[in-house]
């Protein structure tokens, strides 16, 4: 797989208690216009049960593993609703908001634990960002604009292309581009890179194949809905540049899309997903001052710290 999940501690007063997030001054500060509201992606798990919490600083994630990033809490006393369980009957999930680690000394659930559907991460989405969210960061934000606006043409004039060699026998996913039909290993070509399930390149014809389906969902044509923006990994590279920031969309059955920027807010990479929720776009060792842009908070959850 191209990125791994980020890695948060877990709460729970039972648990380790999550550590305060520092304040990082030198990012900016996201804002929203005083009249938006967020807008929740369609219920893909209705609920089934209710649960009552009986702890404090319960952390709920944004998938059933300490590795999702957290999306809200739970104190003592907050009643939520349950969609179903993982496989293994460790985490619940909340319908449009995440999933929490379920113990009887933390919750009581008004069903028996086997009764719960058996559901995966990509059945239950938090909300979007609202209508109108900045991130202050100009480059970012005329890049969002083009994305909501789904405005192909200016995301592919966006797009850095280069010229690599490419190779006829590439020896699997991460290394040089293909080399075309009729075209002899060694050739320089100029190419952009895109990833699916895995990673790899286009061509510059292609190119805007490929911008058109980061627009296309299973039923047709999709207009994005933006998730999360954050700063990139440090793990660029040539072949593969991850540029500076990474903006993270999601289509309206709540599959992501990752576009990755650079400083000018050119256009260096785009990961069109496995058929990955959005959540699962988040790259690994995303610590608390990476954020741009966290998540939205469900309205069933208390902020996270």
């Amino acid at each position: 797989m191209l990125l791994a999940l980020a890695t948060l501690a877990c709460g729970g007063d039972d648990e380790a208690t999550p550590t305060p997030t520092p304040t990082d001054t030198s990012s900016p500060t996201a804002t929203v216009e005083a009249s938006a509201t967020p807008t929740a992606t369609p219920q893909l798990a209705p609920p089934v049960a209710a649960a009552s919490i009986t702890t404090n600083d319960l952390n709920v994630r944004s998938g059933p593993d300490l590795r999702w990033p957290v999306v809200g809490m739970l104190q003592t006393g907050d009643e939520v609703q349950i969609a179903g369980r993982d496989v293994d009957g460790e985490w619940l999930a909340i319908p449009e908001a995440g999933w929490v680690f379920y113990d009887t000394e933390w919750m009581d659930v008004d069903l028996p634990l086997l009764s719960l559907p058996v559901l995966n991460e990509a059945q239950v989405i938090g909300p979007m960002q609202p209508t109108g969210v900045t991130t202050g960061i100009p480059a970012i934000d005329a890049f969002v604009d083009l994305v909501l606006a789904s405005d192909l043409d200016a995301i592919e004039a966006a797009a850095v292309t280069f010229e690599t060699s490419c190779a006829t026998n590439p020896g699997g996913a991460g290394g040089p581009p293909v080399c075309p039909t009729g075209v002899e290993d060694g050739t320089s070509i100029e190419v952009f890179p895109v990833a699916t399930c895995e990673i790899g390149h286009t061509t510059t014809e292609d190119l805007p194949v490929n911008v058109e389906l980061a627009f296309t969902g299973l039923l047709g044509p999709e207009e994005l809905r933006l998730y999360a923006v954050f700063e990139s990994s440090e793990s660029n590279s040539d072949l593969y540049p991850r540029g500076t920031w990474t903006l993270v969309f999601a289509d309206s059955a709540g599959l992501g899309r990752a576009f990755f920027l650079d400083g000018d807010g050119n256009l260096v990479q785009l990961w069109l997903g496995c058929n990955n929720a959005a959540p699962l776009m988040l790259t690994d060792d995303l610590d608390p001052a990476r954020w741009v842009l966290r998540p939205v908070t469900p309205e069933a959850l208390r902020p996270a710290p």
